[in-house]
């Protein structure tokens, strides 16, 4: 007696461009090239209000999946949608070193360079330097994948903190420098609280 294998469930992906944690599960979705439909829950309000209604909350990003005989899962959590993902299409685990996993080894690393160097003072601003600049390393590359603008000036901080740093340990700094990294610092701090502003009203 033969068995017919269960048609696939239909997917549709809840998020938006800037999240990381989207950006870590469109990442999986590209490599397993699973066909799923995007619905940005900031382009289109109806879909936060839908996903609102389903789960009782509009955090992203939510897999939602719908089996053959119409019923219907709302996963949450990045981590979690990425594994469902890959044991269903390739039956194992997702790899342990993923975008996800490299962010947060940049991440861990700069502050891992920040703290040592109030340790060590002699080097500070040597590690403060290579910690500014992992940084803007960290945030370009967070910026290109997730589309966001806010990355991309917090890259361009970093970049500006990381050059006046050197400069200083070189002894050529100049002071003005620290300025422009503090213009940059209140333009992100606004541009931050704008962007919540305008997430808030859509709920």
């Amino acid at each position: 007696m033969s068995t017919e294998e269960a048609p696939a469930p239909t997917l549709a992906l809840y998020h938006y461009d800037a999240c990381p944690h989207c950006a870590r599960v469109r990442d999986a979705i590209d490599t397993l090239g699973v066909e799923v439909a995007f619905r940005d829950v900031l382009a289109e309000p109806e879909r936060r209000r839908e996903l609102a209604h389903a789960t009782g909350r509009a955090t992203v990003p939510v897999l939602r999946i719908e089996r053959a005989d119409g019923e219907v899962e709302w996963m949450p959590e990045s981590r979690d949608i990425v594994r469902w993902l890959w044991r269903e299409v390739r039956g194992e685990q997702p790899p342990r070193v993923d975008a996800s996993a490299i962010h947060r080894g940049m991440t861990l690393a700069m502050w891992g360079l920040l703290v040592a160097g109030m340790f060590f003072v002699d080097q500070q601003l040597w590690l403060w330097a290579v910690a500014l600049a992992l940084g803007t390393v960290r945030s370009t590359w967070t910026g290109l994948r997730t589309r966001s603008a806010i990355h991309g000036a917090i890259a361009l901080v970093s970049a500006i903190g990381a050059g006046s740093v050197t400069l200083q340990a070189l002894g050529i700094a100049t002071l003005s420098w620290w300025y422009v990294a503090y213009a940059l610092v209140a333009v992100l701090f606004v541009a931050t609280v704008v962007l919540r502003v305008r997430l808030a009203r859509r709920r």
